[in-house]
């Protein structure tokens, strides 16, 4: 009789590489919110589902409803983080600005560091200012960023008549105008120039003078 006897197999482990790494709780949900952001930059809110959410994210659909409660929870947090990142680089730009610096020049470094910023993230910019059938939320969120954002130029700027007060909404409503048909347009860089420059005529003529 012949006896073969299975040649003993080493126990195989995992690679380091490739054990999956132990995360905090704000490391993973900032993994999976920056995958959330990928898909929805790539596509609209309904068809970006919660198992797609958790797959690009390598985590499953209960953590996703665990830190953020649900798809909208998700996609809330994320225009939060657009809006968030657009007002830092903008309010850092007046900041660094000299002390006596004119409303005219304030008005200008705000408005090169807000189309410097939607030009380096355009798909970012395009998707938070896409509406449609998304959560109703996010268009309060939207209206809520653009109150918060006339209340820091009302702040800034402190317009001393109702003229300068209405010449600020109006302001922020044409350059939003403007800068949708920028973007349109592929964000061409020889175009941000004339859309700045437009902005602050509109924002001149309707204050009358600087003050």
């Amino acid at each position: 009789m012949i006896v073969t006897m299975a040649t003993a197999q080493p126990a195989q482990t995992t690679p380091p590489n490739k054990r999956r790494q132990r995360l905090s709780a704000e490391q993973r949900s900032q993994q999976i919110l920056a995958a959330a952001g990928e898909l929805f930059r790539l596509a609209p809110y309904p068809e970006v589902s919660t198992q797609a959410i958790a797959d690009a994210s390598e985590t499953s659909q209960a953590l996703i409803f665990h830190y953020f409660g649900s798809k909208s929870g998700v996609y809330l947090a994320w225009l939060e983080s657009v809006y968030q990142a657009l007002s830092t680089h903008v309010i850092a730009a007046v900041q660094a600005l000299p002390p006596n610096t004119s409303r005219r020049d304030t008005i200008q470094a705000g408005l090169e560091a807000f189309t410097e910023h939607i030009a380096n993230h355009p798909a970012d910019w395009l998707a938070a200012q896409r509406s449609g059938d998304e959560p109703a939320e996010a268009t309060h969120q939207r209206l809520e960023w653009r109150d918060n954002l006339q209340a820091y130029l009302l702040n800034l700027l402190q317009p001393t008549t109702e003229r300068g007060k209405f010449a600020i909404s109006g302001g922020i409503g044409f350059f939003e105008a403007a800068s949708f048909e920028w973007a349109d347009g592929g964000f061409v860089e020889q175009q941000r120039w004339p859309l700045i420059e437009a902005t602050l005529g509109a924002v001149e003529g309707a204050l009358g003078d600087w003050g």
